[in-house]
């Protein structure tokens, strides 16, 4: 089974939702000058991003948080099943030990 079959099997070719996200985005709009419209967009692009990624079987990397991939055979030879997967970074991990 593919990335797109997995996808398509489970229902999860629809975009991400904000209501998924609402914390998220109250967090970006209290810590920056952005208005709520544009505190939305980033968050929203922001995982566009990273699900267009994984779709096309990349490894995406971000900077002090981690990396978010697709655990298949053609990706990380993982025969058993497709998932969604994040890896966080070392320094993320102690950040959220210490608050």
């Amino acid at each position: 089974m593919g990335i797109e079959d997995y996808l398509k099997e489970r229902g999860l070719n629809a975009a991400i939702t904000i209501s998924e996200l609402n914390h998220i985005v109250e967090k970006v709009y209290a810590k920056t000058s952005l208005s709520k419209e544009e505190s939305i967009q980033i968050v929203k692009l922001f995982f566009d991003e990273i699900r267009a990624g994984m779709i096309n079987k990349e490894i995406i990397k971000v900077s002090k948080l981690g990396s978010f991939f697709i655990s298949c055979p053609s990706v990380t030879n993982n025969k058993e099943r497709v998932f969604a997967k994040f890896k966080p970074n070392k320094s993320f991990i102690k950040r959220m030990n210490d608050e």
